[in-house]
Protein backbone atom coordinates (compact mmCIF):
# COMPACT_ATOMS: atom_id res chain seq x y z
CA UNK A 1 0.00 0.00 0.00
CA UNK A 2 1.28 3.96 -0.87
CA UNK A 3 1.63 5.99 1.58
CA UNK A 4 -0.26 9.56 1.02
CA UNK A 5 1.80 11.75 -1.53
CA UNK A 6 3.16 14.88 0.03
CA UNK A 7 1.35 18.12 -1.28
CA UNK A 8 4.71 19.75 -2.08
CA UNK A 9 7.96 18.09 -3.55
CA UNK A 10 10.58 18.22 -6.05
CA UNK A 11 8.22 18.14 -8.84
CA UNK A 12 5.97 20.68 -7.64
CA UNK A 13 8.20 23.42 -5.55
CA UNK A 14 9.07 25.19 -9.09
CA UNK A 15 6.01 26.84 -9.89
CA UNK A 16 5.55 27.85 -6.30
CA UNK A 17 8.99 29.66 -6.72
CA UNK A 18 8.14 31.00 -10.28
CA UNK A 19 4.90 32.47 -8.80
CA UNK A 20 7.14 34.46 -6.05
CA UNK A 21 9.95 35.05 -8.13
CA UNK A 22 7.68 37.11 -10.64
CA UNK A 23 5.28 38.34 -8.56
CA UNK A 24 8.35 40.29 -6.68
CA UNK A 25 9.45 41.59 -9.97
CA UNK A 26 5.94 42.90 -10.72
CA UNK A 27 5.79 44.64 -7.19
CA UNK A 28 9.11 46.52 -7.72
CA UNK A 29 7.69 47.31 -10.50
CA UNK A 30 4.27 49.17 -9.11
CA UNK A 31 6.43 50.64 -6.53
CA UNK A 32 5.70 54.53 -7.66
CA UNK A 33 8.51 57.28 -7.56
CA UNK A 34 9.51 59.34 -5.42
CA UNK A 35 7.55 62.25 -7.13
CA UNK A 36 4.39 60.13 -7.20
CA UNK A 37 4.80 58.44 -3.34
CA UNK A 38 1.53 60.26 -2.35
CA UNK A 39 -0.18 59.06 -5.23
CA UNK A 40 -1.29 55.83 -4.41
CA UNK A 41 -3.74 55.41 -7.42
CA UNK A 42 -0.66 55.51 -9.54
CA UNK A 43 1.48 52.80 -10.94
CA UNK A 44 4.55 55.16 -12.07
CA UNK A 45 6.69 52.60 -14.33
CA UNK A 46 3.86 50.88 -16.20
CA UNK A 47 1.44 54.24 -16.43
CA UNK A 48 -1.09 52.71 -14.73
CA UNK A 49 -1.21 49.05 -15.53
CA UNK A 50 -1.67 47.33 -11.85
CA UNK A 51 1.03 44.33 -13.63
CA UNK A 52 1.12 43.06 -9.92
CA UNK A 53 -2.43 41.46 -10.02
CA UNK A 54 -1.97 40.25 -13.53
CA UNK A 55 1.35 38.62 -12.73
CA UNK A 56 -0.53 37.10 -9.55
CA UNK A 57 -3.32 35.65 -11.44
CA UNK A 58 -1.33 34.32 -14.11
CA UNK A 59 0.89 33.00 -12.89
CA UNK A 60 -1.68 31.16 -10.12
CA UNK A 61 -3.37 29.37 -13.00
CA UNK A 62 0.16 27.97 -14.31
CA UNK A 63 1.02 26.87 -11.07
CA UNK A 64 -2.42 25.05 -11.09
CA UNK A 65 -1.71 23.74 -14.32
CA UNK A 66 1.49 22.08 -13.05
CA UNK A 67 0.26 20.88 -9.70
CA UNK A 68 -2.67 19.51 -11.05
CA UNK A 69 -0.42 17.57 -13.80
CA UNK A 70 1.60 16.24 -11.40
CA UNK A 71 -1.08 14.67 -9.31
CA UNK A 72 -2.53 13.24 -12.56
CA UNK A 73 0.81 11.03 -12.14
CA UNK A 74 -0.06 9.85 -8.70
CA UNK A 75 -2.50 7.82 -6.38
CA UNK A 76 -4.59 10.70 -6.14
CA UNK A 77 -8.29 10.33 -6.70
CA UNK A 78 -11.78 11.37 -5.57
CA UNK A 79 -12.68 14.43 -2.92
CA UNK A 80 -8.77 14.00 -1.55
CA UNK A 81 -7.70 15.05 -4.40
CA UNK A 82 -9.90 17.71 -5.03
CA UNK A 83 -9.32 18.60 -1.64
CA UNK A 84 -5.20 18.77 -1.72
CA UNK A 85 -5.12 20.82 -4.60
CA UNK A 86 -7.42 23.46 -2.82
CA UNK A 87 -4.85 23.27 -0.27
CA UNK A 88 -1.94 23.17 -2.52
CA UNK A 89 -3.28 26.47 -4.40
CA UNK A 90 -3.93 27.70 -0.32
CA UNK A 91 -0.27 27.46 0.59
CA UNK A 92 0.74 29.94 -3.17
CA UNK A 93 -1.43 32.58 -1.60
CA UNK A 94 -0.53 32.58 1.60
CA UNK A 95 3.31 32.75 -0.09
CA UNK A 96 1.56 35.93 -1.36
CA UNK A 97 0.31 37.68 1.49
CA UNK A 98 3.66 40.01 2.21
CA UNK A 99 3.00 41.66 -1.00
CA UNK A 100 -0.24 41.91 -0.77
CA UNK A 101 0.47 43.77 2.37
CA UNK A 102 2.30 45.79 0.09
CA UNK A 103 -0.06 46.61 -2.14
CA UNK A 104 -2.70 47.32 0.73
CA UNK A 105 0.16 49.97 1.86
CA UNK A 106 0.23 51.67 -1.26
CA UNK A 107 -3.80 51.65 -2.20
CA UNK A 108 -4.87 51.63 1.37
CA UNK A 109 -8.58 52.14 0.19
CA UNK A 110 -8.74 49.10 -1.76
CA UNK A 111 -8.56 46.61 1.04
CA UNK A 112 -12.02 44.82 0.32
CA UNK A 113 -10.95 44.78 -3.04
CA UNK A 114 -7.66 42.74 -2.39
CA UNK A 115 -9.09 40.76 0.07
CA UNK A 116 -11.92 40.01 -2.95
CA UNK A 117 -8.92 39.52 -5.49
CA UNK A 118 -7.31 36.83 -3.74
CA UNK A 119 -10.76 34.99 -2.82
CA UNK A 120 -10.77 34.94 -6.90
CA UNK A 121 -7.26 34.04 -7.64
CA UNK A 122 -7.61 30.76 -5.19
CA UNK A 123 -10.95 29.50 -6.99
CA UNK A 124 -8.85 29.93 -10.40
CA UNK A 125 -6.25 28.50 -9.22
CA UNK A 126 -8.74 25.72 -8.13
CA UNK A 127 -10.18 25.38 -11.14
CA UNK A 128 -7.12 25.08 -13.58
CA UNK A 129 -5.36 22.23 -10.55
CA UNK A 130 -8.58 20.05 -11.03
CA UNK A 131 -8.88 20.87 -15.12
CA UNK A 132 -5.15 20.14 -15.49
CA UNK A 133 -5.34 16.52 -13.53
CA UNK A 134 -8.49 15.14 -15.56
CA UNK A 135 -6.40 16.53 -18.63
CA UNK A 136 -3.26 14.41 -18.03
CA UNK A 137 -4.33 12.04 -16.12
CA UNK A 138 -3.21 8.62 -17.77
CA UNK A 139 -6.67 7.25 -18.98
CA UNK A 140 -7.86 10.95 -19.65
CA UNK A 141 -9.26 11.80 -23.18
CA UNK A 142 -6.43 13.89 -24.05
CA UNK A 143 -3.56 11.34 -24.07
CA UNK A 144 -0.37 12.54 -25.18
CA UNK A 145 -1.84 15.87 -26.12
CA UNK A 146 -2.43 16.84 -22.41
CA UNK A 147 -0.05 19.62 -21.93
CA UNK A 148 -1.00 21.37 -25.29
CA UNK A 149 -4.62 20.86 -24.69
CA UNK A 150 -4.44 22.54 -20.97
CA UNK A 151 -2.63 25.57 -21.95
CA UNK A 152 -5.24 26.09 -24.98
CA UNK A 153 -7.55 26.07 -22.63
CA UNK A 154 -6.23 28.24 -20.13
CA UNK A 155 -5.18 31.08 -23.08
CA UNK A 156 -9.01 30.34 -24.00
CA UNK A 157 -10.33 31.10 -21.15
CA UNK A 158 -8.25 33.58 -19.50
CA UNK A 159 -8.36 36.07 -22.54
CA UNK A 160 -10.55 35.09 -25.47
CA UNK A 161 -13.43 35.01 -22.95
CA UNK A 162 -12.38 39.18 -22.43
CA UNK A 163 -14.25 39.67 -25.93
CA UNK A 164 -17.80 38.07 -24.28
CA UNK A 165 -18.15 39.86 -21.01
CA UNK A 166 -15.47 40.91 -18.94
CA UNK A 167 -15.69 39.36 -16.01
CA UNK A 168 -16.09 35.81 -17.00
CA UNK A 169 -12.43 36.35 -17.95
CA UNK A 170 -10.11 35.97 -15.00
CA UNK A 171 -7.75 39.40 -16.06
CA UNK A 172 -11.38 40.83 -16.93
CA UNK A 173 -12.60 40.04 -13.35
CA UNK A 174 -9.23 41.45 -11.75
CA UNK A 175 -9.93 44.70 -13.48
CA UNK A 176 -13.57 44.56 -12.58
CA UNK A 177 -12.66 44.23 -8.73
CA UNK A 178 -10.04 47.01 -8.91
CA UNK A 179 -12.23 49.25 -10.44
CA UNK A 180 -15.13 48.33 -7.95
CA UNK A 181 -18.00 47.72 -10.72
CA UNK A 182 -20.32 46.38 -8.07
CA UNK A 183 -21.47 43.20 -6.88
CA UNK A 184 -23.67 42.37 -9.51
CA UNK A 185 -20.51 41.59 -11.52
CA UNK A 186 -18.75 40.03 -9.12
CA UNK A 187 -21.31 37.32 -8.84
CA UNK A 188 -21.33 36.44 -11.80
CA UNK A 189 -17.46 36.57 -12.19
CA UNK A 190 -17.26 34.29 -8.98
CA UNK A 191 -20.11 32.06 -10.72
CA UNK A 192 -17.97 31.17 -13.62
CA UNK A 193 -15.31 29.48 -12.21
CA UNK A 194 -17.09 27.97 -9.40
CA UNK A 195 -19.81 26.21 -11.96
CA UNK A 196 -17.00 25.13 -14.36
CA UNK A 197 -15.52 23.72 -10.77
CA UNK A 198 -17.75 21.67 -9.86
CA UNK A 199 -19.34 20.21 -13.61
CA UNK A 200 -15.34 18.89 -13.80
CA UNK A 201 -15.25 17.52 -10.20
CA UNK A 202 -17.98 15.39 -11.41
CA UNK A 203 -15.91 13.00 -13.10
CA UNK A 204 -13.55 12.83 -10.65
CA UNK A 205 -15.72 11.59 -7.70
CA UNK A 206 -17.78 9.29 -10.24
CA UNK A 207 -14.11 7.37 -10.51
CA UNK A 208 -13.33 7.67 -7.25
CA UNK A 209 -16.61 5.23 -6.49
CA UNK A 210 -15.99 3.05 -9.55
CA UNK A 211 -13.02 2.14 -8.27
CA UNK A 212 -13.84 1.14 -4.57
CA UNK A 213 -16.89 -0.70 -5.93
CA UNK A 214 -14.28 -2.91 -7.84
Amino acid sequence: MRGETPLIDRETCQPYLVLVLFSGVAVILSIPTARTVMGFGTFSLLSGIPIFFYVHILFTGILGLSVGAASAQRYEAGATLISRQLVRVLLAQILMLPYFVFQWALHPNRGIALVLILTYVTLFGWLCAVAAHLIERPRGPSGSYGFLLKYALFGIYTFATLGLHRVLSPIGMTISLLEGDGWSEYSLGFAVPAVLLALISLPILRQKVRVQRV
